[in-house]
């Protein structure tokens, strides 16, 4: 019996040992296999849609990493998951734990949003098949440094690995063909980017801010480049192109200011707007034969530039090319060049500007630069003459833009002075001969220096902010036979003690005299009818005015923080009191109107037209009204 026990012992031990060894016999998994902790809850954790190709999108409902790291399942059901989601109830779910990603190699798109946000995301795994990366599928995954990526890679989508500022290498796969708008925006400490010589498509700040690339190879198979592609990448050195590439993108290069170095082929043929604008460590280039346009802005605020050679090729230079390149001294117009923009090169700096003698449509005189057909000047140099001889009609747009000289002859040939001519000018005083019957809008804006302006004559065209910002002009008389001050004529001339406006006037703009705060006196004629927004807005020392009988319309905000104005007066009978008229009048006194009082209560007012004022009398005719 004891020996039948002993045995019946050592059996069930046997048969116990089998069993447990039994428990922890498994399979063969492949790496990308999902581990047995991982598919115990699949169902609790994703949820499945059947797609048109009978395959299966997994939408992750839960995240539940093992050990740090997030393993998919290739297959549900007998059919492969070929495209990973996430269920828009997870966008605030808490993924800390996650530190590795591994996609399995059924999956051929990441979706948009799919692992966006998390925070200790440092390795994603790419399946061998994954074709697509999603919208935004990691955008802001700060501590992502490394991106293990694929062969069959064709489209890396908007935003996919936007400010992912750990992200320091990922390769782009020979077969990509496109990357979206700001894929890699902001990933600050990728350091080098190799593009593939598939790559057809760069979209839009695609790696705008990726501050620790030094150096780039556009292949010539990029045939569309959207803008600012490789902008404010500040620790951009180098760029070189393939031969085959024909243009220079808008803005892809603005703002790298440690660029010095291009290499440009002789297949290029536009360098596009602000291509490399802001490039302020960029000394000289050389622009190939085959260039036949560049672009507004392309080089503008290149502060270093020093010497650039045009090349015989080229047709157009757009306005603001050379703006403000202010060790740019000279430059030389080759024979082909048909348009020039305004304010093409900076008159600021310029010392010297040439014309080869076959340019049928340009040449210089006295410094200016100028169209022959049309007699404008169209550039001059820091220092210039404006030709006297009567081979000059019209001073163009931004002619004399930022010209430092302080004393300008327009002479009695000049018919138009067209936009922004003298913007931002160094002129003290300028007198306009009576041949001039056209200035445009902010002809004289932002003058600075300028004290006096003498009008010789009638000008039948007057633009809007013609003297906005001239900050020392004093006093001015209008042209006779003007109709109207444009919108914001005076804005800001905060030096303007006195203005006189002659009868006939019949519109005042808006913002016309807003922030005149030297005037303290203006007598507006009997012709005015309208008054526009903002007109006498913080004429701080305005005390007294007088709106005329035939004045029937005002604007809101018309006498705004005219923190002096003690006396209104206020002759018509028909004019409206709109909202905020007098908002701010905090010394006023009185207004007195040329009327009774039931002919003032009869007046048009809006309930505010009055607001925040201080307390004031309106005196009538036949007796006066407290406010």
């Amino acid at each position: 019996m004891k020996r039948a026990l002993i045995i019946a012992a050592i059996i069930l031990l046997l048969a116990s040992t089998v069993g447990i060894i039994c428990l922890v016999v498994v399979p063969n998994l492949k790496p990308n296999d999902p581990q047995p902790e991982e598919t115990a809850n699949i169902e609790d954790n994703y949820s499945f849609q059947l797609s048109w190709d009978d395959t299966y999108v997994l939408i992750i409902d839960k995240f539940e990493p093992v050990n740090g790291v997030l393993r998919f399942p290739d297959s549900y059901e007998g059919k492969p998951i070929s495209m990973i989601a996430r269920s828009r109830s997870t966008y605030s779910a808490d993924t800390s734990d996650v530190k590795e990603i591994i996609i399995p190699d059924s999956v051929t798109k990441i979706g948009e949003l799919a692992f966006r946000g998390m925070v200790n995301l440092e390795t994603v795994t790419l399946g061998a098949n994954v074709e697509t990366i999603g919208d935004s599928a990691f955008y802001g995954c700060p501590k992502l440094k490394t991106v293990y990526t694929n062969e069959k890679l064709i489209s890396i989508d908007r935003f996919a690995f936007a400010d992912c500022t750990s992200l320091e290498e990922f390769k782009l796969p020979e077969g990509l063909l496109r990357i979206w708008e700001n894929a890699f925006q902001n990933c600050s400490s990728l350091k080098s980017v190799d593009l593939p010589k598939s790559l057809t498509l760069i979209a839009q700040n695609a790696f705008q801010g990726c501050t620790s690339i030094e150096a780039i190879t556009v292949p010539k198979s990029l045939t569309d480049i959207d803008h600012s592609v490789f902008s404010n990448c500040e620790g951009l050195k180098s760029v070189e192109f393939e031969h085959g590439s024909t243009q220079v993108g808008s803005s892809m290069f603005f703002g790298c200011d440690n660029l010095n170095t291009v290499i440009l082929p002789d297949t290029i043929t536009t360098i596009n707007h602000s291509a490399f604008q802001a490039c302020t460590a960029l000394e000289s280039i050389d622009l190939p034969d085959g260039v036949t346009t560049i672009g507004e802005s392309a080089f503008a605020n290149c502060r270093s530039l020093k010497g650039i050679v045009l090349p015989q090729s080229l047709t157009t230079i757009s306005k603001y090319a050379f703006a403000r390149c202010d060790l740019l001294k000279t430059i030389s117009i080759p024979s082909k060049v048909a348009n020039i923009g305004p304010a093409a090169i900076s008159a600021e700096f310029i010392e010297s500007i040439e014309v080869d003698k076959d340019n049928p449509y340009f040449y210089t005189s006295g410094g200016c630069l100028i169209e022959t057909a049309s007699k404008t000047i169209i550039a001059t140099c820091n220092s210039c003459t404006i030709p006297e001889d009567a081979s000059v009609s019209t001073i163009g747009p931004n002619a004399f833009q930022d010209s430092p000289m302080n004393k300008i002859t327009i002479p009695d040939s000049i018919t138009k002075i067209c936009e922004y001519a003298f913007f931002s000018c160094g002129i003290e005083e300028i007198n306009i001969p009576s041949s001039v019957k056209t200035v445009e809008k902010s002809a004289f804006e932002s003058c600075v220096s300028l004290h006096t302006v003498v009008f010789e004559g009638s000008v039948d065209v007057f633009g809007d902010s013609v003297f906005r910002n001239c900050t020392t002009l004093k006093n001015l008389t209008l042209p006779q036979n003007l109709t109207s001050i444009p919108n914001r004529t005076f804005d800001s001339c905060r030096s303007l003690e006195e203005i006189i406006i002659h009868e006939g006037i019949v519109n005042i703009g808006h913002d016309a005299f807003s922030g005149c705060e030297a005037l303290s006196s203006l007598t507006l004629p009997n012709t005015l009818s309208t008054i526009g927004l903002y007109a006498f807005k913080n004429c701080k020392m305005l005390k007294e005015i007088t709106i005329p009988q035939s004045t029937s319309e005002i604007d809101p905000y018309t006498f705004d923080s005219c923190a002096s104005l003690e006396i209104l007066t206020i002759r018509s009978k028909s004019v409206n009191l709109p909202n905020y008229m007098i908002f701010n009048a905090s010394a006023l006194k009185e207004i007195r109107f040329d009327g009774t009082i039931e002919e003032w209560n009869s007046l048009s007012k809006h309930t505010d037209w009055h607001y925040n004022a201080s307390h004031f009398t309106v005196v009538c005719t036949d007796g006066e009204i407290e406010y």
